[in-house]
C-alpha cells in the first residue's frame, strides 16, 4: 500500500511540474460569430538534416454562428498546402456543434519526405482564409 502512495505522489508532482508549453493549446472560439483556425504538424528529421519526414497535420477550426448550430450535419473539406501552394493531402470533416460554436478537428497521418523550412497551410472550404490561413514552418 505505501507503494502504490509513494508512486502515486511522484506521478502527481510530475503532473504539476509539467512544463505548460508542452500542452497543447485549444483552437478557442471567436467571442462574436465568426471562425478561428489553427494548424499543427509533426515531423523528424531524416538523414542528414535538410530533409524531414512529414508525420502528422492536425487542422482546426471552430465557427461560431450566430443563430445556434446549422440544421443536419455541416461538412467541409480542408486541404494542406505547402507555401508555394502545392497540395498535399486534403480531407472532409463533420463537425461537432454545441451551443452554436461548430469545431471541426482531424489528424491526418502522413508519410512524406519534405525539405526543411517548408511552410505548410489549412485552408478550409466556406472560409475566406487565403490571405489568414495559420501556416507552421517545419524545422529539424
Amino acid at each position: 500500500m505505501h507503494r502504490t502512495i509513494g508512486l502515486a505522489g511522484v506521478t502527481l508532482a510530475a503532473l504539476l511540474t509539467a512544463s505548460p508549453a508542452s500542452a497543447q493549446s485549444r483552437c478557442t472560439a471567436p467571442e462574436r460569430p465568426g471562425w478561428h483556425s489553427c494548424l499543427t504538424a509533426s515531423s523528424r528529421a531524416i538523414e542528414d538534416g535538410e530533409m524531414l519526414r512529414l508525420t502528422t497535420v492536425r487542422p482546426r477550426l471552430v465557427v461560431r454562428y450566430a443563430d445556434g448550430c446549422p440544421e443536419g450535419a455541416d461538412r467541409r473539406a480542408v486541404a494542406i498546402r505547402t507555401g508555394d501552394g502545392e497540395r498535399l493531402v486534403r480531407a472532409r470533416i463533420n463537425s461537432r456543434c454545441r451551443r452554436g460554436v461548430a469545431r471541426y478537428d482531424v489528424k491526418l497521418r502522413l508519410d512524406l519526405d519534405v525539405p526543411a523550412g517548408t511552410v505548410l497551410r489549412s485552408l478550409w472550404s466556406g472560409i475566406a482564409d487565403d490571405e489568414s490561413a495559420p501556416e507552421v514552418e517545419l524545422t529539424a
